[in-house]
């Protein structure tokens, strides 16, 4: 399988982000090394709109790929920059999405995803990976326009041993078809779930020392 990784220029929560140094390396080199020691991902490629990041990327040993700016901005979607790819390289097999924001991935849980994708992909439009929240989603508000709204008005006040589990995506391996998000939305209504250990993902400076803080510790 080809793994596709987006990295564009302009993030604005952290600047240069997905080429900022994570204990020694550019974000975006764990997600190319990780995708290089699994046995079933054959091509890493990188979409980017930046030539700093591409040369970097290339530097990893991924394949880069140039997509436009319109395809990069703080409106773009990764939908979007998918079918780029796949029209500019004439793609039509499911496709392993990986995320520089989420470098802490291990080679073997990619593969055990990918033959599991791979035995049941005819039942499923997609798999996406997600790990379980310490809290339920069913006892969470809203903010309203004056008071909080509850998303479950019937489990809010539940006790949490009553409220079902649920799950937060995060990025550790998605895989996604063409012949789904070629015409139809991403993912699909089909999606596979593939459940990891609790994962960290970098959207902060805050994320970049807790996550270097970890890589220190081995965790």
């Amino acid at each position: 399988m080809k793994s596709l990784i987006l990295a564009r220029g302009g993030s604005k929560g952290v600047p240069r982000k997905n080429i900022k140094d994570l204990y020694g390396k550019p974000l975006i080199w764990y997600p190319i090394e990780a995708a290089k020691n699994t046995k079933w991902i054959s091509n890493v490629f990188v979409s980017t709109d930046d030539e700093e990041i591409a040369d970097i990327a290339s530097s990893c040993g991924a394949q880069v790929i140039m997509r436009p700016d319109e395809l990069a901005g703080d409106s773009a979607l990764d939908v979007d920059a998918f079918r780029h790819f796949c029209k500019k390289e004439y793609i039509n097999e499911p496709l392993v999405h990986l995320r520089a924001t989420t470098p802490m991935i291990d080679p073997k849980v990619l593969d055990e995803a990918i033959i599991q994708f791979k035995e049941n992909k005819d039942n499923y439009t997609s798999l996406r990976s997600a790990h379980e929240s310490s809290e339920s989603a069913f006892k969470f508000y809203i903010r309203g326009d004056k008071y909080w709204n509850p998303i479950s008005s019937i489990m809010a006040d539940k006790p949490r041993q009553e409220c079902p589990s649920t799950y937060i995506p995060n990025g550790y391996i998605d895989i996604v078809k063409p012949s789904q998000f070629m015409k139809n939305d991403f993912y699909g209504d089909k999606i596979y779930p593939f459940i990891t250990k609790v994962t960290q993902e970098i959207d902060t400076l805050d994320d970049f020392e807790y996550i270097e803080y970890l890589m220190k510790k081995n965790v």
